[in-house]
């Protein structure tokens, strides 16, 4: 019998062909930078499933049905017969590829379907977001210590997108049925989240370190900052410990899934609900500024992108 292969060699491959192609697309276009978007990292999917296209082996299964193999970035062959039964649709996804490479158009359509099946297996979606965050990190033009409506219009968005990603399971039907609490769970999460990674220090930190305050902010966000300040002191006092991090986090949520137990029913005191009071009611006020507004449009636009091509 076949030792197994783990899925973690998997999408370590895929992650790594991933960046390879990325990397080299971000050659060809010189120091013009590109935004990833879904249909770009469509396109690196496909670009990846065409390489071990390109690069399998006909593999006889131990049943004797004649299938595909690849190579891992370990240097171990897969097959059907030595991977998790959700991968089978890989394989067989390849195969019925490489039957149609003959025929260019027929070969790309599926590539397409076939990027878009490995895209609903849990993990191939977590892979798909790290790279995103990985790529983004690494391509973004260096912004370390400037305080612009850019730089805080990328941190609030980062956060968001990274939720969607961490929650993806439950978010993606929500998100395409456009559920009330996902607009208050954006906002209120980001707020969330901004509290914590500012904690004991002068003011919010941005997601290129750059501290924003009243003061050094730009004109567009300072209604949003100055109640952010505000909230920070009561914060940076009260919530030490993880405990009471889900407590705030689980009430200011709106989702209806999210349920506070006894045990963390029991951490509620004044000062905690008026904690969670003051972040709902500012994840209400900033959704109205027009410069939120926005980011809030954006990230709900990626995100609905990203939850039909797994629905397709």
């Amino acid at each position: 019998m076949q030792e197994m292969i783990h899925e973690d060699e998997i999408q370590e491959t895929f992650y790594n062909t991933m960046i390879d192609f990325a990397f080299q697309e971000t050659n060809e276009q010189s120091s013009q930078q590109k935004k990833l978007d879904p249909r770009a990292v469509e396109i690196l999917m496909v670009r990846t499933l065409s390489y071990l296209c390109d690069n399998s082996q006909n593999i006889r299964l131990q049943s004797g049905i004649q299938s595909v193999g690849f190579k891992t970035i370990r240097g171990n062959i897969v097959t059907e017969d030595n991977v998790d039964d959700k991968y089978k649709l890989l394989f067989s996804g390849l195969l019925a590829a490489i039957r149609n490479k003959n025929d260019k158009e027929l070969y790309l359509d599926s590539l397409r379907s076939l990027a878009s099946a490995t895209a609903k297996i849990t993990s191939f979606r977590e892979t798909i977001g790290k790279f995103m965050k990985f790529y983004s990190e690494l391509t973004e033009p260096a912004k370390v210590g400037i305080v612009n409506v850019d730089t805080i219009r990328d941190t609030f968005y980062n956060i968001m997108v990274d939720q969607y990603y961490e929650n993806i399971g439950e978010f993606r039907t929500d998100v395409l049925n456009m559920e009330a609490y996902i607009f208050i769970c954006f906002s209120t999460n980001v707020i969330v989240q901004v509290l914590l990674s500012s904690k004991m220090m002068t003011g919010i930190k941005l997601c290129n370190n750059a501290i924003v305050t009243y003061e050094n902010c730009p004109y567009e966000f300072k209604p949003m900052i100055q109640k952010l300040m505000e909230l920070k002191q009561l914060f940076d006092r009260i919530v030490t410990s993880d405990e009471i991090i889900r407590l705030i986090k689980k009430t200011v949520s709106m989702n209806p899934r999210d349920v506070i137990t006894s045990e963390l029913e029991a951490l509620k005191t004044p000062e905690i609900n008026l904690i969670t009071g003051n972040i709902s009611g500012l994840a209400i006020k900033i959704s109205q500024i027009p410069h939120f507004k926005e980011i809030i449009g954006k990230v709900l636009e990626f995100c609905i992108a990203l939850a039909g091509d797994d629905s397709a």
